[in-house]
């Protein structure tokens, strides 16, 4: 971006931005640094102003800058078990189209793009931003936005917090989702510790059907795809076994 300047009749001076963004900062400065004006200018066109009192031996240069596509007030995270939830505010947005989120697992050196949230274009008010990136393995995690303008320029806002997901501390199996289901569901445990497991499915007198899970797995936590396809629609139940310990829950299946 370009700023022409010329003087004016008597002491006006007339500067002119062809391509003028939204908020440009401007300051005119004397040869020794001393300022004549500084002000923000939010259109585009010809400004003549005559405040100043110049001579042809004094000298003047204009600095401009073009504010930030997004002013970021916050960037934030929570961790409940394995999901993490990201939080951020912006103040300001200039030609924004949108935010790509981006994770790292800090054992390797990639980040990895893993959603996008859409952006306010132009906007001189707070906006509020979220989202969750769920069902994490245990690691150490870093988290960055990648601002996407309209124009394709991007610029990168980091989570300046490393997000831990730690070992599970309980074994637990948790409420399928979605219940009911037609014909497939997510079924989510934790282990605190390793050994050999099964996950199995039952009717309501506790006839086994099938076994989901049969094998040998590590602490941690799990999501396993069950699709009752092959099974009519009723009420059943699911069962998780490991080292001595079985737990139970209730699912409905609504198969046409």
């Amino acid at each position: 971006m370009k700023c022409s300047l010329k003087k004016g009749s008597g002491n006006n001076i007339q500067f002119t931005f062809p391509n003028f963004p939204i908020g440009v900062s401007l300051k005119f400065l004397d040869l020794f640094g001393g300022f004549f004006l500084d002000t923000i200018f939010t259109s585009p066109g010809t400004l003549t102003n005559n405040y100043f009192n110049l001579s042809d031996k004094v000298f003047i240069y204009a600095i401009y800058q073009t504010p930030q596509p997004v002013e970021l007030i916050s960037f934030t995270h929570t961790v409940n078990r394995n999901n993490v939830l990201l939080n951020w505010v912006t103040s300001q947005e200039v030609n924004n189209s949108g935010f790509e989120v981006q994770r790292k697992n800090n054992s390797t050196d990639i980040w990895k793009p893993i959603g996008f949230i859409k952006g306010n274009n132009n906007s001189a008010q707070t906006n509020e931003y979220s989202y969750s990136d769920n069902n994490l393995l245990s690691g150490s995690y870093s988290y960055r936005l990648k601002q996407i303008d309209f124009n394709g320029n991007f610029e990168y806002l980091n989570l300046y917090e490393t997000v831990l997901i730690g070992s599970p501390v309980s074994f637990e199996l948790f409420q399928n989702f979605p219940n009911p289901f037609n014909p497939s569901t997510t079924i989510s445990f934790q282990l605190p510790s390793g050994g050999f497991t099964r996950l199995s499915v039952h009717d309501s007198k506790g006839t086994l059907l099938e076994n989901i899970l049969n094998e040998n797995l590590s602490e941690g936590y799990y999501n396993i795809n069950y699709n009752a396809g092959n099974i009519s629609s009723g009420v059943y139940f699911y069962r998780l076994s490991i080292n001595g310990n079985s737990v139970s829950r209730k699912m409905i299946v609504t198969n046409n």
